[in-house]
């Protein structure tokens, strides 16, 4: 996929300039290739490294990306991280990322290494595959690598005591320090009357960003002379400390335990407990595991004013976090209460809940804000996956596998599910029927999308046999029964599918439809037609084919369940080939668009290759080939099999290419595998629809395809209410970021409806989307 670069947003960076310079110089240096911040927790690493990645940009053409470490536990989640960041969807690998990168010129960005320290020994061979990457890593202490330069990052300048009033506030300790003052009380003089008191915090505090910061939030409470008489006697109680610990590092612990030592008795409490969370976490959970039966909503409102838990804006909702000193210190006070394993127990509990809660959404309308937040919570839940199998809790990793399979199914996490799977098999004897039955299938899904399809069809037919055998107690266990019979049953006939056993697929195919349609509001129904649809077109029947697909577009958009429609389009665009490229062409780009917006990495690729196909019925020879070699590569990075439909599909047309000129065919198919697949894609659009900027579809081949498009549009062309009102405010010259203020959106929001609108009109500019909806009736003449 296309990699756009990722950017951390901070407040303006108050001092630094020095340091931001010689950090450019450093990696501007043709033979520097791996630069690492080392410092004290608290000095601000990650708040330079993000002021440099602005800074360099223009140095490194490819982009320059964050991949924020702070939540990744494990030393061989370090690769899924750097994945994400870069936009390469699924497990990722470190080779899969080094082939990703290997002609591209690009910065990484890995902030807060310290923890992960096992995974260094894996950057030096990155960067001998991706010779024009850079490293920039956060880090408390260095990497020991032969490649590294080390750059020690000092607490800001402090002044001394004999320094005049002006020259004293100068300085960019004491700047930042009345910078977040004035943000806590306005009306403070911290002018030249109280400059001798700025610069003997300063110095108390040691120049420290995070310890200045966390004193300037008391000054909701007391005068800068007040602050620096009560800070004075934590500091000189502490000084004894562990005498092999760094000066430095003793000033931010002793400040962080002033600030603990000023909450309340239940404030402290929830602030310990606060240190099981990775990453950020929402109020409910801070209130559920923090207060564990006190009321925490007060503790929480104070952790916050004294800026020992931090508020983070995510879209719509607000969502809490500790930084990493704060976590590491709210630890050490769990730890010395002995209430670790109790806390991240009511940590595991309540994510699994979560998680179970939303897996019914994950196949109905509320499958989008399902997504969104398990994106969200991906921290906390390896977090409780690692507690459960660090306990032997084999039960409760089963319940987090049967919940959250179909996510991992989605976002191509088939490797990384793998090892959940592998323990929660181990403990399979000892759980109960039903949680035993609901991993079978789940582990049996995973299984599908590796190709183990015997294996994936026992582990089903496993599932069916227990549920045979249980007796339901409650109508909610009733319901789980059924419903994971009929989904087993879609796993069953899917592997017969594959495997080439038509007339079981058939049979138990049909029976999973029928069962599914009893549930209202599941996109299980939806699966099997689909299925139905694949194994109709396997026979030979296209028409049959691509009467059910389409009824799985209208189900699957009835339950505004966009990977649903996406797979129906993508089945409804194969059904069209070779006869009607127009129609294959708008169903399939309709369906790249929603794959991508959900992150349906299996659609995505199979969207790519069914436009790979036009591209050869349209006589595009050489761009076509391209996009089905550069695909081709990142599957294989996926492990993203294709179907035995989709190899069938795809052979007459292949075959039929590499017969015209064979070594036509290699060139263009090697061509393509150093291409991205959107590189690729924009190649083969372009070749395709070359005037399709102007707002104009290109002509249907024929008069019956004419009227199959006509027939077609309300099916692929509808614009939501929420495009209609992105297409109104584009029509009146707003950008990206204006439309998403304007409609409280965030821009990346913005973005995806934007490029689905454009996907839908078949244009590539907001010149050509305003033209083609006026010329459509859907927009007046803009004024």
């Amino acid at each position: 996929m296309s990699m756009s670069p990722r950017v951390r947003l901070s407040e303006p960076l108050i001092g630094r300039a020095d340091e931001q310079a010689e950090l450019r110089a450093l990696l501007a240096n043709r033979s520097v290739r791996l630069v690492t911040l080392t410092g004290p927790g608290g000095v601000g690493k990650t708040c330079l490294a993000n002021a440099v990645l602005g800074d360099v940009r223009d140095l490194f053409a490819d982009g320059a990306y964050h991949v924020p470490l702070e939540d990744v536990r494990e030393a061989a989640d370090v690769q899924v991280a750097v994945a994400s960041a870069l936009g390469l969807e699924g497990p990722g690998s470190w080779a899969a990322i080094g082939d990703a990168l290997e002609a591209r010129q690009v910065l990484l960005v890995l902030d807060n290494f310290e923890h992960l320290t096992s995974a260094a020994d894996l950057l030096p061979s990155l960067l001998a595959r991706a010779p024009s990457v850079k490293l920039l890593v956060t880090s408390r202490a260095p990497l020991r690598l032969s490649a590294e330069r080390q750059y020690l990052v000092r607490p800001l300048l402090v002044p001394a005591p004999t320094l005049a009033p002006s020259a004293v506030l100068a300085f960019d300790a004491v700047r930042l320090f009345v910078e977040r003052a004035r943000s806590v009380r306005a009306d403070l003089d911290l002018g030249e009357a109280n400059a001798s008191v700025l610069g003997e915090i300063a110095r108390q505090l040691d120049g420290l960003p995070l310890a200045l910061e966390l004193a300037a939030a008391r000054l909701r409470l007391f005068s800068p002379a007040e602050l620096l008489e009560r800070l004075e006697r934590p500091l000189a109680l502490l000084t004894t400390g562990h005498r092999d610990a760094p000066a430095r590092h003793r000033t931010l612990h002793s400040t962080i335990q002033w600030s603990v030592q000023l909450l309340s008795p239940v404030a402290r409490r929830v602030f310990a407990r606060l240190a099981v969370f990775a990453g950020s976490f929402t109020l409910e959970a801070a209130e559920e595991v923090g207060g564990a039966g006190e009321d925490a909503l007060d503790a929480l409102t104070s952790l916050v004013e004294g800026s020992l838990v931090q508020v983070v804006a995510q879209g719509a909702s607000t969502r809490l976090r500790l930084l990493e000193p704060l976590r590491a210190f709210a630890g050490a006070l769990l730890d010395e209460v002995n209430e670790r394993g109790a806390t991240a127990e009511r940590h595991a509990a309540y994510y699994l809940r979560s998680c179970e809660t939303l897996e019914p959404d994950l196949h109905g309308p509320g499958q989008a804000r399902a997504l969104a937040v398990l994106e969200s919570e991906e921290g906390n839940v390896r977090a409780a996956l690692a507690f459960a199998g660090s306990r032997g809790l084999g039960d409760v990793t089963a319940r987090f596998c049967a919940a959250l399979w179909f996510y991992w199914w989605l976002r191509a996490r088939h490797q990384e599910s793998r090892r959940y799977f592998d323990a929660a098999l181990q403990e399979l004897d000892e759980l109960p029927s039903l949680v035993r039955a609901r991993l079978l299938l789940a582990a049996g899904s995973n299984d599908y999308l590796q190709g183990q399809l015997r294996q994936a069809m026992t582990r089903c037919e496993a599932c069916l046999h227990l549920l045979d055998h249980f007796a339901a107690v409650t109508p909610e266990e009733a319901r789980t029964v059924e419903r994971t019979r009929t989904v087993a049953l879609l796993g069953v006939g899917l592997c017969a599918l594959d495997l080439g056993e038509a007339a079981r697929a058939q049979r138990d195919l049909g029976e999973a439809r029928t069962r599914a349609l009893a549930w209202r509001g599941s996109s299980d129904a939806v699966a099997a037609a689909q299925a139905l649809g694949r194994l109709a077109l396997a026979r030979g029947e296209r028409e049959a084919a691509r009467a059910w697909f389409e009824a799985t577009v209208r189900e699957a958009r009835a339950l505004a369940v966009a990977n649903s429609e996406a797979s129906g389009l993508q089945g409804l665009g194969l059904c069209h080939l070779p006869d009607a490229p127009a129609s294959a062409y708008d169903a399939l780009t309709r369906a790249l668009t929603l794959a991508e917006s959900v992150g349906d990495a299996r659609v995505v690729a199979s969207a790519f290759e069914g436009l790979a196909l036009v591209g050869l019925v349209e006589k595009r020879g050489e761009e076509a080939l391209a996009l089905f070699g550069s695909v081709e590569g990142w599957r294989d990075a996926l492990s993203l099999r294709r179907t035995s439909v989709e190899h069938t599909a795809y052979a007459a047309f292949l075959d039929a290419a590499r017969a015209t000129s064979a070594g036509a065919f290699d060139a263009a198919w090697q061509a393509g595998a150093r291409l991205s697949p959107e590189d690729a894609w924009t190649r083969l659009r372009a070749a395709l629809r070359p005037d399709s900027s102007d707002g104009d579809r290109a002509p249907p081949s024929n008069a019956a395809e004419n009227e199959r498009l006509e027939g077609e549009r309300d099916l692929l062309l509808d614009l939501t209410p929420r495009e209609r009102e992105v297409l109104e405010l584009v029509a009146r010259g707003l950008t990206n970021r204006q439309v998403a203020a304007a409609l409280q959106l965030s821009v990346h929001t913005v973005a995806a409806h934007v490029r689905s609108v454009f996907s839908k009109l078949d244009v590539q500019t907001r010149t050509g989307a305003v033209r083609a909806a006026i010329a459509r009736g859907w927009l007046g003449a803009p004024r």
